[in-house]
């Protein structure tokens, strides 16, 4: 017989000599080789083709091995071949089962599972379900127009300013209560793209004030959520889509402010400084440090200017306090508008703001349209609108425009006093009506429907008209009304319409 079988038999049962797969082979070839000594005793047949080369023999060459090895080794060899493949037979069975049991279908083992086991499985579920469902929505921020209407009573203006009350304030923590803003971004407007189309002074309301953002608009019912945060004098009224790019001050092309002046302050006879019951009111000119040139809108620095602190509780100046006979019909209105309508187109408005130098470009503005609109009554007392439509406003502007046309119309300025006005090198006092009578009307984006027509909505108060008519006619007139009968704040402005504190007034105007 071969050596090298001989070798190869002697190290079968030696597990340190072969690794696992050597071992297996040797095993293998092992089992074989028994095979065909035992078939070679009985038919003396060759091993078969399959078993390995090393252990390859003839039926002569495996009785010779049985003789030389001796029959009791030979089992103890063939014993261990046969304990090893056995162990490696259980393994491939135990990976068998274990695979089946990852196949078994849920239902097959829930039947396997006792009831107890099964109640808690299904709790987990259902809690599993129970807290996606209480997962917020993540909903995304969309760039939208907010229009608003708000009467200024109370407020220091529009804009937000550190410790002061104000309409950008309430409505900002509104937005953010409603869940609108997020707390990151709460308190930094530039991180929402936050814009406003005007501000609006101390104690000036608004009909149609639109705020720009990207905001949280989802779910349904944003517009009632906001309102459920707000005083009842500020309404918001809806929203629209808008352009990414879009802002309210930016693409705003004109503004409509509306002036609502009793009818008794034109009177050239009403409220002269004669009357002993009222005392004079100051000029409010306010002329003082220098602002920079973005100070164009209607600011929430500006003051009243309309008492002196000197005020009487007791003063109730209504038209019936003096009665004149002094009607405002078609040739007065008339005449309003003609005074008006010399703030119409461009012109140089440095004598009707305040802190700002001639020489500064930013006073020229121009003014599309300014005239007087038809008289109304409110709770017994007479009021006539002034409607001005322009780009855009300086400071103070608009209620200083209204107070030389007053001043005109009474007679106690020339009109001719307008070419001096607008000359950039002349200076002049000019009186500022109270901001009681003004407030924003609408803000008009023209240029912008028109470019997207085809793709969003259009910016515009078409859909809120009746909410706005009711909000004037339910808020601000009132309050303009109510307040002029208690405080006679025209009343006591008008007192302040003297030669004596604008000695303007009476100086010719230079030759041409």
């Amino acid at each position: 017989m071969d050596s090298s079988a001989v070798d190869g038999i002697a190290t079968i049962s030696s597990e340190e000599s072969f690794p696992a797969v050597g071992r297996e082979a040797i095993a293998e070839g092992m089992e074989l080789k028994v095979r065909n000594i035992e078939e070679g005793q009985q038919q003396g047949d060759s091993t078969p083709a399959d078993a390995p080369n090393s252990l390859r023999g003839t039926g002569e060459e495996s009785v010779d091995l049985q003789k030389e090895i001796g029959s009791g080794e030979l089992e103890e060899i063939v014993a261990v071949a046969k304990e090893e493949t056995l162990g490696k037979e259980e393994e491939i069975e135990k990976e068998k089962a274990g695979l089946k049991r990852k196949k078994i279908d849920e239902d097959d083992l829930a039947a396997f599972v006792p009831d107890g086991v099964q109640a808690s499985q299904g709790a987990s579920q259902d809690t599993r379900e129970t807290r996606d469902a209480k997962k917020p929505a993540r909903y995304k921020k969309r760039k939208i127009a907010i229009f608003v209407s708000y009467s200024g009573y109370g407020y220091q203006g529009m804009q937000r300013n550190k410790g002061c009350k104000t309409i950008e304030g309430d409505l900002e923590e509104a937005l953010f209560k409603a869940g609108a803003i997020a707390e990151s971004t709460f308190g930094d407007p530039r991180k929402i793209d936050w814009a406003r189309a005007a501000r609006t002074d101390k104690g000036v309301s608004a009909a149609g004030q639109v705020v720009s953002g990207r905001f949280f608009v989802d779910p349904p019912g944003f517009v009632e959520r906001v309102n459920s945060h707000l005083p009842k004098q500020i309404r918001v009224l809806g929203f629209t889509r808008v352009t990414g790019t879009f802002s309210a001050k930016n693409l705003c092309d004109r503004r409509r402010y509306e002036y609502v002046l009793p009818v008794f302050a034109l009177d050239p006879a009403s409220h002269r400084v004669e009357s002993p019951t009222i005392e004079a009111a100051n000029p409010g000119d306010n002329l003082g440090e220098a602002i920079t040139s973005e100070d164009v809108e209607e600011d929430t620095t500006s003051t009243t200017g309309t008492t002196t602190g000197r005020f009487t509780p007791t003063c109730t100046c209504t038209s019936s306090d003096l009665e004149t006979g002094f009607t405002f019909g078609d040739e007065e209105r008339a005449k309003l508008t003609k005074i008006l309508q010399n703030y119409v187109g461009t012109r140089y408005f440095h004598n009707f703001t305040c802190r700002v130098k001639p020489e500064d470009p930013s006073t020229q503005r121009y003014i599309t349209s300014y005239e007087a609109g038809e008289v109304f009554t409110i709770q017994g007392c007479k009021f006539v609108r002034c409607t001005v439509i322009g780009q855009s406003f300086m400071l103070h502007q608009i209620r200083k425009m209204i107070g030389l046309a007053v001043a005109v119309m009474r007679g106690d300025a020339p009109e001719t006093i307008f070419e001096r006005a607008f000359r950039r090198d002349t200076k002049i006092g000019v009186p500022m009506a109270p901001e009681l009578g003004l407030f924003l009307d609408e803000c008009l984006y023209t240029a912008y429907n028109q470019r997207f027509a085809g793709s969003h909505e259009e910016v515009s108060l078409k859909s809120f008209e009746k909410e706005i008519a009711e909000f004037k006619t339910e808020v601000i007139y009132p309050h303009i009304a109510s307040t002029e009968a208690k405080d006679g704040v025209f009343a006591r402005w008008l007192h302040g319409l003297t030669k004596e504190r604008y000695p303007d007034f009476a100086a010719q105007a230079p030759p041409s």
